[in-house]
């Protein structure tokens, strides 16, 4: 039975040797951006950096540029907007929490109540209890303490100083992210090249030539 891979082999005759081993190369870590790709996709010369931690450094810039441009007065007026928001959602949790241990109390008092028909049944009842108490658990804990949960208000002071923590925390990340995206490309690119020189090496023999000989 072949594989994606192999197929070529049975159903081709005129199958090289470099076009089987560029269509296996589609396994490796070189070329995982082309995973959902199909197999007889051409592979590219180079491989370029995702622009994903590049877009993130422009956004934590304007981000960071609006965090230190930010007024006490605007500061004030976020950090009251943001607390209004979260009390209402620390309100609407406490009510799904309240919820939830309620389904669970329910379960459990019919599962104390059911009597395990043989006692190769009890270990049932007992596996069925630890299931729920590991569930019901942390609901159990924000309705004990529910004080420990509610949002805080900020001053402007510290709305601002978190706004240019976040910025430059994101920053930082994108930054480190998009040198290790290039740096990945690039011997990504290499990988291919090397693999590429290999099987054509009278090619790359022939190309090398005509670049060192300045009558061509």
């Amino acid at each position: 039975m072949p594989t994606g891979y192999t197929a070529m082999i049975e159903d081709r005759d005129d199958v090289t040797f470099p076009e089987f081993a560029m269509t296996c190369a589609h396994a490796f870590g070189a070329l995982i951006e082309m995973r959902e790709e199909r197999l007889d996709a051409p592979i590219p010369e180079k491989i370029t950096p995702s622009s994903y931690h590049e877009k993130g450094i422009t956004t934590a810039r304007a981000a960071l540029a609006l965090a230190n441009a930010l007024t006490l007065t605007a500061a004030r007026r976020s950090a009251r907007e943001d607390y209004e928001r979260q009390s209402r959602n620390h309100i609407e949790s406490m009510g799904r929490m309240r919820q939830k241990v309620a389904k669970y109390d329910a379960m459990i008092a019919e599962i104390e109540a059911w009597t395990p028909p043989t006692k190769d049944h009890i270990g049932l009842k007992k596996f069925m209890l630890e299931q729920i108490d590991t569930s019901v658990e942390y609901a159990r804990s924000s309705l004990a303490q529910p004080d420990g949960y509610k949002p805080v208000e900020q001053t402007g002071e510290q709305y601002i100083a978190d706004a240019v923590k976040s910025a430059e925390r994101n920053l930082a990340y994108h930054t480190d992210g998009w040198a290790a995206e290039c740096h990945r490309a690039a011997e990504c690119t290499a990988w291919i090249k090397a693999l590429r020189d290999s099987l054509c090496p009278a090619v790359s023999g022939r190309l090398a030539n005509d670049q060192s000989d300045p009558t061509r």
